[in-house]
């Protein structure tokens, strides 16, 4: 029953319980890198992406960092990798149910990290990503927020557009989905 908010300019994220209270659950407020520990004690920098399993543990893409971090339950907050090539504007944010897969958005690039082959390009060629997720058929599906499209990425990486024309207006209800304009599509479930 709990909403968590990434609040990026903030450099925190949020927590809205099920009687509408909100609390800070990561984050100091003050953008910096003072390790892991407690999250509420832990500096963020701009988290601009969040993924919650449905134990209440949250990852988050601390975007000014290059880190993807975890909260368990307890609160903690520890690193799980940094991606050392930089993560630019990313928003998407995945993480298996076994937490042993994590895709993520960095710009026109959707990478992959394994605790076995660590970060690896997945998927390129976007215009610039929103939202990342996984359909139930086990396929990663990801918004091309300025490419106005919503595309689904096959095994290797190439990707088919599922909808959106690649324009902001165009077909509408009753159309196909790939002829519809769809305005700087973000989100996606």
């Amino acid at each position: 029953g709990n909403i968590f908010i990434a609040d990026k300019d903030a450099h925190a994220v949020r927590k809205v319980n099920p009687d509408g209270i909100i609390t800070t659950v990561a984050g100091t407020g003050v953008a910096g890198d003072n390790g892991d520990g407690p999250a509420i004690e832990c500096q963020l920098s701009s988290p601009n992406g969040i993924w919650v399993m449905e134990d209440g543990t949250f990852y988050i893409l601390d975007l000014g960092n290059n880190y993807i971090r975890k909260v368990d339950k307890e609160g903690n907050l520890t690193t799980v990798f940094k991606d050392s090539n930089g993560i630019s504007i990313g928003r998407g944010l995945w993480v298996s149910q076994s937490e042993d897969l994590i895709y993520y958005a960095s710009n026109s690039r959707v990478k992959r990290w394994t605790p076995a082959c660590g970060i690896v390009e997945y998927s390129a060629g976007y215009s610039s990503l929103g939202a990342v997720v996984v359909d139930p058929s086990g396929h990663l599906v990801a918004t091309d927020r300025t490419g106005n499209r919503v595309c689904r990425v096959n095994e290797d990486g190439s990707k088919d557009v599922i909808a959106g024309n690649g324009l902001s207006s165009g077909g509408g209800d009753g159309s196909v989905a790939t002829e519809t304009g769809i305005h700087g599509v973000r989100g996606i479930w």
